[in-house]
């Protein structure tokens, strides 16, 4: 009997893979045909910028983004999303601005040199009927822009999905760079067919998987993820009942309040109580 251990094939749309393959500078080739897709513009050049934003608050951790390049005249700023929590938008427009904000501050005046554009892969959406939703700052009847550098792309990951599953050809065809993020090694190797970008795409996530490096790092993330589920809810529940130990109300203001106190970061705070990082900063 075999008792080869089956090892589980981690999907593209993971935040390690996804940054093992698209954020490193060995498939450079993969990301430009990925974002030339994306964009529908052909792109000469991309340059890799630091992942990792400063927050300016020592009470924060450093903010990680999943992807941020520089391409032609253009700043890319990209998020892969397995889920859609409340605060998702909000914490990823902090991301956003945040390198807007460290990019316009460059020299001696405002730069307006660049294009920034925000680029959101989500699943999990439940109010949003297309592909792709794109937004701009922009007066009410959308007729003028506050600023006319700055755009935010969302893409509904389960609607190129369902391409897939209802064998729509033509939509398959048009959406492969967002299909292939959550498809199995079997119909990854389907629908690479005649399609050298994703053909590629398959081969390196497939080598990542075999690898035992990786398989043991997801395994720890898993781990890791788990411990700070646990810690969310210790964290969440301990609130709940100081709140009521001390006879105050458990409203949400008063649960940040207390989780501030006990040095909980506020992005778990944000998680549990659904406050903005503004609301939660201004309980100090």
């Amino acid at each position: 009997m075999d008792t080869t251990t089956l090892k589980e094939f981690w999907h593209g749309k993971y935040n390690r893979p996804f940054k093992e393959i698209f954020g490193n500078e060995k498939y450079e080739d993969l990301l430009r045909e990925f974002l030339q897709r994306v964009l529908n513009k052909k792109i000469e050049e991309i340059t890799y910028l630091q992942t990792e934003l400063k927050t300016g608050n020592l009470v924060e951790r450093a903010k990680t983004v999943d992807l941020l390049v520089r391409t032609e005249k253009k700043i890319l700023h990209v998020e892969m999303n397995t889920n859609n929590p409340a605060y998702l938008h909000l914490r990823n427009a902090c991301y956003f601005f945040n390198k807007i904000s460290s990019q316009t501050k460059i020299g001696e005046d405002y730069d307006l040199e660049y294009e920034f554009i925000h680029i959101d892969f989500t699943y999990n959406m439940k109010d949003n009927k297309n592909v792709v939703e794109k937004y701009t700052i922009s007066n009410e009847d959308g007729s003028k822009n506050y600023l006319d550098n700055i755009e935010i792309w969302e893409f509904n990951m389960d609607i190129a999905n369902s391409f897939w599953y209802n064998k729509d050809e033509k939509n398959i065809n048009k959406y492969k760079h967002l299909i292939m993020f959550d498809l199995d090694k079997d119909d990854l190797k389907t629908l690479s067919n005649g399609d050298d970008f994703v053909a590629k795409y398959t081969d390196e996530l497939t080598k990542l998987n075999d690898s035992d490096e990786f398989q043991s790092w997801m395994t720890y993330e898993e781990d890791q993820q788990m411990i700070l589920n646990t810690e969310k809810k210790m964290s969440y529940n301990e609130g709940l009942e100081k709140g009521k130990l001390e006879g105050q109300n458990d409203s949400k203001l008063e649960i940040a309040k207390k989780m501030l106190n006990d040095n909980i970061p506020v992005d778990k705070i944000m998680t549990f109580t659904d406050l903005s990082e503004e609301e939660i900063l201004n309980l100090k």
